[in-house]
């Protein structure tokens, strides 16, 4: 291993991890003999989680005709599953600096990966991926770049280096950083979401969303990933360092049922319209 990967490894072993009470509430959720009434309880441990989860149910998103006070007729609007997704995304946000950098601007960076997760989950809809899967897909998404925010708050220098490299020779900072770094944000994407004990197929679908073709146990959520990180790039939405699109392999996703139109469909009117559609529900996330 060369030093430049052993001081990014020892850096990630220095991030810290999940609050406890995320892991309480998450292992709450995940258990199939939770009620509403016992992730309520989990959930009231977290007074901001709880203040989220009241804001997210009466967001314009879901257009409710009636206000919702109870945290426990929340929970059963919303289901378990993006309750997880919402304790899992506040949690991990929180964990990072709000630091401005000019070559990659974090709110124009978790726009970007807020994109991703959205356009993640409507394409797991279109392959009929069942309702209790979607949110896995949504949370592969929105965290497909975690690696970079590593990069940028934790090894600041040698990350503006990358960014400088891709800018000046119109590369992906994915190549860039192999050229610098000899690791890339997706390796060190999966190094962190170990750390914090997600679930494998997320790992895996971050570890390989530049290169589906090569994962043995998440290949269809990595190609997935790999495709809306692709189209919101293309779109330019919001700013996660680069926009280079030239590497893209059509025939990686082609395999999965995802036909060139429906990509066309995707870029021309639904993402626009999912997008606005969810903004006041990001706003409520990351704020």
């Amino acid at each position: 291993m060369n030093e430049k990967i052993k001081l990014i490894i020892d850096k990630i072993e220095k991030i810290p991890t999940l609050p406890p009470v995320i892991n309480q509430i998450i292992a709450v959720l995940n258990n199939p003999k939770s009620s509403a009434d016992d992730v309520n309880r989990a959930i009231l441990t977290d007074i901001a989680l709880s203040a989220k989860v009241l804001k997210l149910v009466n967001s314009s998103y879901f257009g409710l005709s009636k206000k919702v006070s109870s945290i426990t007729q929340a929970i059963v609007i919303l289901g378990f599953n993006t309750i997880q997704s919402l304790a899992l995304t506040a949690s991990i946000m929180s964990l990072f600096s709000h630091n401005e950098n000019p070559k990659m601007k974090r709110a124009d960076f978790w726009d970007h990966s807020f994109a991703v997760a959205l356009v993640s989950k409507l394409i797991a809809k279109h392959l009929k991926v069942p309702l209790k899967d979607l949110e896995t897909y949504f949370i592969s998404g929105l965290f497909h770049d975690i690696g970079k925010v590593v990069l940028d708050q934790y090894l600041h220098e040698e990350f503006d280096a990358v960014l400088e490299l891709a800018s000046l020779e119109g590369q992906s900072i994915y190549e860039a950083e192999k050229h610098i770094l000899g690791i890339s944000h997706s390796d060190i994407g999966k190094y962190i979401t170990e750390k914090w004990k997600l679930p494998d197929i997320i790992i895996e679908s971050i570890r390989y969303h530049h290169t589906p073709q090569l994962s043995t146990t998440a290949q269809q959520i990595a190609t997935v990933v790999y495709l809306s990180n692709f189209l919101c790039k293309a779109k330019r939405i919001g700013n996660s360092g680069d926009y280079n699109i030239s590497n893209f392999q059509e025939q990686i996703v082609t395999k999965y049922n995802i036909t060139p139109d429906f990509i066309k469909t995707l870029l021309m009117t639904i993402i626009d319209k999912e997008i606005e559609a969810a903004k006041s529900m990001f706003k409520i996330i990351k704020n």
